[in-house]
């Protein structure tokens, strides 16, 4: 709810292992607060949300911050921190907030670094970087969680082309290794890489589609008022979707 208005409607969505989906909709279609939502940082008015067939409310914070990790849309991105700290952050539910980090909390930092190219300003101070830096620090701090869900929104903030592309190809790669990812995109030529589409609009859920459904492409445009065309390309053997606008 928004004082008295339900911003999301009567939806019922599963996520399941190996899924990665993209969550698109014009602005104000009720993305961010689904996604904030299925995270348990806002309780639903009527419903439940489960997680591994357990309501979401009845898991331990510890545990299921190890299960779910979560990217903000705006995410704190100022401090005087460094890169790698707040990296480390993403292992606070595996070793506590008094724990010493282990091995395989150091591995899972240095890894979620490279995965996203911040390695080479791990001692810089959040505060001394750029904007697109500072995202791709955020985001390697849920990627640290090493978790059985993500759910990120609009992670490829701020971020150049090059890194939104490696984004999305580790997004791939850990859905196909098992890992549940749920995304809010506003690009949408991103958004058609994902392995399904959830298309909102006024709060509700109007599609769970593959992203190679023609049902869903004619949904998209007129959701869009007809002000994007989507064109299909053959690259590498391989079908690719891109939206562009129409002027």
């Amino acid at each position: 709810m928004r004082g008295t208005q339900a911003v999301v409607n009567n939806i019922s969505a599963s996520l399941h292992q190996g899924d990665w989906v993209a969550i698109v909709g014009p602005n104000g279609a009720g993305k961010s607060s689904l996604l904030s939502i299925m995270a348990g940082l806002v309780k639903p008015s009527a419903g439940s949300v489960q997680l591994a067939g357990r309501n979401l409310s009845k898991w331990p914070g510890r545990e299921r911050a190890q299960r779910l990790a979560w990217l903000a849309q705006q995410g704190e991105s100022e401090g005087d921190i460094s890169a790698r700290d707040v990296v480390a952050l993403g292992r606070l539910p595996h070793c506590g907030l008094l724990g010493t980090i282990g091995a395989a909390d150091e591995e899972a930092i240095n890894k979620a670094m490279a995965e996203t190219q911040c390695t080479h300003f791990a001692t810089r101070r959040l505060n001394e970087l750029s904007g697109g830096e500072r995202q791709r620090v955020l985001l390697a701090r849920a990627l640290a969680v090493e978790s059985d869900v993500l759910l990120l929104d609009e992670p490829t903030a701020h971020l150049d082309a090059p890194h939104q592309s490696a984004l999305i190809r580790s997004v791939a790669v850990r859905a196909n290794n098992g890992a549940a990812i749920a995304i809010v995109l506003h690009d949408l030529t991103l958004a058609l890489t994902a392995k399904r589409i959830w298309l909102m609009d006024k709060g509700k859920l109007l599609m769970d589609a593959t992203t190679n459904e023609p049902a869903l492409h004619a949904a998209l445009i007129d959701v869009f008022d007809g002000a994007i065309a989507i064109e299909q390309l053959e690259r590498n053997g391989a079908i690719q979707y891109v939206v562009r606008p129409v002027i």
